[in-house]
C-alpha cells in the first residue's frame, strides 16, 4: 500500500512538471482509445499520464463522472455523481491543489476584459456570492436564501473552477466518460415513447420526470451530452448519432414543450454555423436543414397536440407567463439593489400578484428575471458579466475545427435560450451540466487563444 501511494505521488509530481513545461512551450494532444494524453512540446512522452493516473483514488473520479453524466438525463439523479466527485476532491485535494497551481502558472486565470479594464472571473464569482449573502440577510426566509446561494455557487464553482481545471490540465479528458450519458439517454428516450404509447391520444402531453417541460429539457440534454461522444468516435458508431438524435427530437416534440423547441432550434442554428465557412460545406448544411425539416414535418403531422401548440406559438392571449413576468418585474423594481433573496420569490407572490394570475408560482420562469428579483441589480450585473464571458468564448470558437467542443458550445446557447421561459440552470440537474459546459468551453477557448498569440 505504501509503495502504491509513493508511486501515485511520483505520478502527480511528474504531471505537475509536465504542466510547468506546458507553460514554457505549449502542449500537443493525442486521442487514444478515449483518453487524451498531454505531452509537453519536445518531450518523448515519458511523463504522459491519463487524468486518472494523476490521482490516488482514480476509481472515485471515474465513478463520479460516470454517475454525473448518466444521471444528468434524469432530473436530479446526477446528484449522486456530484457527491462522489466532492468526496474525491476531498480525498485527492493535494493532487488537485498541485494541478491548480501549475495550471495557474501555465495559462493563468480566465479574465473578463473591457478595454483596459481586466477582472479575473473568479473575483466576479466571489462578488456574486457576497451579493447573494447580502440578499439572504434581507430575505423573509434567510436560511433558505443562504442555502440557495450556496447551491448556486457550488454549481458555478463546479464548472468555472473544477471542470475548467480538468480541461486545462488534460484537454478533452471528458470524451472517455460521456458514454453513460448515451446509454442513459437512449433509455430515457425509450421511456418517453413507452409513456406516449399509454396515452389515449397524442393530443396529450407526454411526461416522465419533472412534468412535460422538464422532460423536454432532459431530451435536450440527452442530445447535447451524446453528440460529443458520437463525434469523438472514429468508427461506424458515429453514424448511430443520426437515429439517436431523430428519436430524441421526436421525444421532445411529444412533450409539447415549446421552450425545449426554442432551445433545439438555437442548438441547431449554432451547430451549423461552421458549415457556412465555404461553399462545399454549405451544401451539406443545406441537406441537413432539408432533412431536419422533413423529419419535423412528419412528426408534427402525427402529433396533433404538438401541431396545435406550434400554431399558437406566438399567441399570448391566454399565456399565464406574461402575467408572471409583469409581476416579477414589479417585484424587482421595488427591491432594486439586492432583491428579495434567493429562493424567496414565492414568499412575495401574493403581495405582488393582486389577482393578475390564477397560478401560485414559486419562480418567474425566466433566468434573468429570477436573478434580478432575487439578487437585485447588483447580482444581476455580476451574473450577466459571467454569462457574457462564457458567450464570448462561444463566439470566438465559431471557426473551430473541433466538432466535439463546438457541440458543447452550442449546448450552452441552447440552455440559455431554454431559460428565457424557465429557470433550468438554477436546478441541480441542469445547473451543474450548464456550468460544466461553460468551464470546459472557457478552458478550450483560453488555450486556443494562447496558441494563436504564440503562433
Amino acid at each position: 500500500m505504501g509503495v502504491d501511494r509513493a508511486r501515485r505521488t511520483r505520478c502527480v509530481r511528474s504531471s505537475i512538471r509536465a504542466a510547468v513545461a506546458h507553460a514554457a512551450g505549449g502542449v500537443n494532444t493525442r486521442f487514444e482509445k478515449g483518453i487524451v494524453r498531454l505531452h509537453p512540446k519536445g518531450h518523448s512522452g515519458a511523463l504522459s499520464l491519463s487524468l486518472e493516473e494523476q490521482f490516488l483514488y482514480p476509481l472515485l473520479f471515474r465513478a463520479g463522472w460516470w454517475l454525473f453524466f448518466a444521471g444528468s438525463v434524469f432530473l436530479g439523479w446526477n446528484s449522486l455523481g456530484i457527491l462522489v466527485l466532492l468526496l474525491h476532491t476531498l480525498l485527492d485535494r493535494r493532487a488537485l491543489t498541485g494541478l491548480w497551481r501549475s495550471a495557474q502558472q501555465a495559462v493563468g486565470p480566465v479574465v473578463l476584459s473591457l478595454g483596459r479594464w481586466r477582472m479575473p472571473l473568479n473575483y466576479i464569482l466571489v462578488g456574486l456570492g457576497l451579493t447573494g449573502l447580502a440578499s439572504s440577510a434581507l430575505a423573509v426566509e434567510p436560511a433558505r436564501a443562504a442555502a440557495a446561494t450556496a447551491g448556486m455557487l457550488l454549481s458555478i464553482v463546479f464548472g468555472l473552477v473544477y471542470a475548467l481545471l480538468l480541461e486545462q490540465v488534460q484537454p478533452g479528458w471528458y470524451r472517455a466518460y460521456l458514454w453513460p450519458a448515451v446509454v442513459a439517454g437512449a433509455g430515457h428516450i425509450a421511456w418517453v415513447f413507452w409513456e406516449a404509447s399509454q396515452l389515449e391520444s397524442l393530443w396529450y402531453r407526454v411526461e416522465t420526470i419533472g412534468g412535460p417541460n422538464g422532460t423536454g429539457t432532459l431530451m435536450l440534454l440527452a442530445v447535447v451530452l451524446a453528440l460529443p461522444w458520437f463525434a469523438a468516435c472514429r468508427d461506424g458508431r458515429r453514424w448511430l448519432s443520426i437515429p439517436y438524435t431523430v428519436a430524441a427530437v421526436v421525444a421532445m416534440l411529444l412533450t409539447q414543450s415549446r421552450g425545449a423547441w426554442l432551445a433545439l432550434a438555437a442548438f441547431g442554428v449554432f451547430l451549423l454555423l461552421p458549415f457556412w465557412r465555404d461553399p462545399v460545406s454549405r451544401r451539406y448544411a443545406v441537406v441537413v436543414v432539408l432533412c431536419t425539416a422533413l423529419v419535423l414535418a412528419l412528426a408534427f403531422a402525427f402529433i396533433p397536440g404538438a401541431s396545435y401548440r406550434l400554431q399558437r406559438f406566438l399567441d399570448f392571449s391566454d399565456e399565464g407567463r406574461v402575467s408572471v413576468y409583469e409581476i416579477a418585474w414589479d417585484m424587482f423594481l421595488d427591491n432594486f439593489w439586492f432583491g428579495v433573496g434567493p429562493a424567496n420569490f414565492g414568499n412575495h407572490w401574493e403581495e405582488y400578484n393582486r389577482g393578475r394570475s390564477a397560478e401560485d408560482v414559486g419562480f418567474p420562469h425566466n433566468t434573468w428575471l429570477q436573478v434580478l428579483t432575487e439578487t437585485g441589480v447588483v447580482g444581476g450585473a455580476l451574473f450577466a458579466a459571467i454569462v457574457f464571458r462564457v458567450l464570448l468564448s462561444v463566439w470566438r470558437l465559431r471557426d473551430t475545427d473541433d466538432w466535439v467542443v463546438w457541440i458543447l458550445a452550442s449546448g450552452i446557447v441552447a440552455i440559455l435560450v431554454r431559460d428565457q421561459v424557465d429557470t433550468a440552470i438554477f436546478s441541480i440537474n441542469v445547473g451543474f451540466v450548464f456550468w460544466w459546459l461553460a468551464g470546459t468551453v472557457l478552458a478550450f477557448q483560453q488555450r486556443a487563444g494562447r496558441g494563436r498569440a504564440g503562433a
